[in-house]
C-alpha cells in the first residue's frame, strides 16, 4: 500500500535534487579552486562588452575565428527564459550566424540542454533552438565542466556528412559569468568574451554570491599582473578590445 507514495516521494526527491544542481555545482568550485592555484589567467577574459548588441561580429570574423558559442540566462535572456531578452539581442545573434554560417552558432547553457532538461526530452534545448535558430549544446556536467568533446559534437549535428576540423582557439565563447563561461573557455583554449548580466534582478541567491565572489577573485590576480592564455588570433589585445565594438557613425 505504500508502494505508490514511496515512488512519488522517489520521483520528487530526484527532481528537487536535479534543481539544485543548477543552483549550486560542487564540481563547478571543485575546478574553481584548481585553477585559481594553477592557471589564474583562465579567470580572464579576452574582451568585456556592455552585451552582445556592442559586437561588430564581421570584425570578429575577420580575425580569423570561425565559430561562437554563445551563454543564455542573462546573456540572451533572463534568467530561466527562453525567449530572446529584446529584439535587439535576438537581431544580434542573426547578425552573428550572418558573419559565421548559421551551423557556426551554438548556445551552451547550463539550463538549456543540461541533465535536467535531458529529462524533460531536452524541452528547453529545442525550444531555444526554435526561437534563436541555431543548435544548444547537450551536455552532462554544467559549465565551467562541459567537455570540448560536447561542444564540438554540437557543431557537427548540423551536417554529419561533412568533415568538419573544429579547433578550440577559432572558437569565441561570449557569456556573463566569469567562472562559467570565461573559465570554461579560456581552460579549453578558446577565446573569452564576458558580457554584463542582462537582468540580475531574477537570479538566485547562489548566482548573486557567486557573481560577488568572482568579482573578487578577478580584482585580486588582475592585481598580480595576470593577463589572458594566449590566443593565435590575436597578438594585439587592446587593439583587438577597440576594434570588434560597433562604431557609431
Amino acid at each position: 500500500m505504500f508502494g505508490p507514495t514511496i515512488r512519488i516521494l522517489s520521483s520528487n526527491f530526484h527532481s528537487f535534487s536535479s534543481m539544485i544542481k543548477q543552483y549550486f555545482n560542487p564540481l563547478a568550485v571543485a575546478e574553481v579552486i584548481k585553477l585559481l592555484f594553477s592557471k589564474p589567467s583562465c579567470f580572464l577574459p579576452h574582451a568585456k562588452v556592455e552585451n552582445i548588441a556592442v559586437i561588430d561580429f564581421d570584425k570578429l570574423k575577420h580575425f580569423g575565428f570561425k565559430r561562437v558559442l554563445f551563454d543564455k540566462d542573462n546573456t540572451l535572456a533572463s534568467p530561466y527564459q527562453n525567449t530572446a531578452f529584446c529584439t535587439e539581442i535576438k537581431r544580434s545573434v542573426e547578425l552573428c550566424s550572418q558573419a559565421f554560417g548559421r551551423e557556426n552558432v551554438c548556445i551552451c547553457s547550463n539550463t538549456a540542454g543540461s541533465e535536467y532538461d535531458k529529462k524533460k526530452n531536452y524541452v528547453a534545448a529545442k525550444e531555444l533552438e526554435h526561437i534563436f535558430k541555431v543548435s544548444v549544446v547537450r551536455h552532462r556536467h554544467n559549465k565551467p565542466n562541459v567537455t570540448f568533446r560536447e561542444v564540438a559534437n554540437c557543431f557537427m549535428i548540423i551536417d554529419t556528412a561533412k568533415k568538419i576540423d573544429i579547433r578550440p582557439q577559432e572558437i569565441i565563447v561570449i557569456g556573463d559569468r566569469i567562472t562559467g563561461d570565461v573559465m570554461f573557455g579560456n581552460k579549453l583554449g578558446m577565446l573569452t568574451i564576458l558580457t554584463k548580466p542582462l537582468a540580475i534582478q531574477n537570479e538566485n541567491y547562489f548566482i548573486k554570491i557567486s557573481r560577488f565572489l568572482e568579482q573578487g577573485i578577478l580584482n585580486v590576480i588582475e592585481t598580480f599582473g595576470i593577463t589572458p592564455p594566449k590566443n593565435p588570433f590575436v597578438s594585439n589585445l587592446p587593439e583587438f578590445r577597440n576594434v570588434i565594438i560597433k562604431k557609431h557613425e
